[in-house]
């Protein structure tokens, strides 16, 4: 074979491998949109109400590989201020959560990264560079992990609204989070 032929054949292979792959991926998302439509506590909706909880009310998550649980435990207003940040909220909320790895084949890990903040008005706040004391972990079938997290908002709030994902890829939520400040 000639060179050319040779590398004509491996260009046409590589392509269709990311075509399968893609294939795939848009083939398990649909199977898992569609395994989530059961309506069960925690579990997306399909073009219904999202849940919402508020604080010690646990969400229950369905995954293909098993379950786990998301509960937030505490949100209190903080004064301390990181002074190398360039982000100038009103408020900045050191919020307590707690996951449980309830039947999960694979590790649970969940951070910030996983919500947003909302503030009254409906804008949409972000992470804060604040000190915590607990730190989110990978956590096994069996296990619970209590965790810190440090959230800002620019309009001044007396109820925040936490919005949940499983996926950060998610465009809508699983579970909403409504807590009194």
């Amino acid at each position: 074979m000639k060179i050319k032929e040779q590398r004509g054949i491996t260009v046409i292979s590589i392509i269709l491998i990311i075509v399968i792959a893609i294939v795939l991926i848009i083939l398990i998302k649909n199977v898992k949109r569609d395994n989530n439509n059961d309506q069960e506590l925690g579990t997306r909706p399909s073009s219904q109400e999202i849940a919402v909880f508020g604080i010690n009310e646990p969400v229950t998550i369905k995954t293909f590989t098993g379950n786990y649980s998301v509960e937030i435990t505490g949100i209190q207003e903080m004064a301390e201020r990181n002074q190398f940040s360039d982000k100038n909220f009103e408020q900045v909320f050191l919020i307590s959560y707690t996951y449980k790895n309830i039947s999960n084949t694979e590790s649970v890990y969940i951070s910030d990264m996983d919500f947003q903040i909302i503030d009254e008005e409906g804008v949409i706040g972000d992470t804060y560079p604040n000190s915590i004391s607990q730190y989110p972990q990978y956590i096994t079938k069996g296990i619970t992990c209590q965790a810190e997290m440090v959230l800002g908002v620019n309009n001044r709030s007396n109820v925040i609204q936490l919005q949940y994902r499983d996926n950060m890829f998610d465009d809508q939520p699983i579970a909403i989070f409504k807590l009194n400040v």
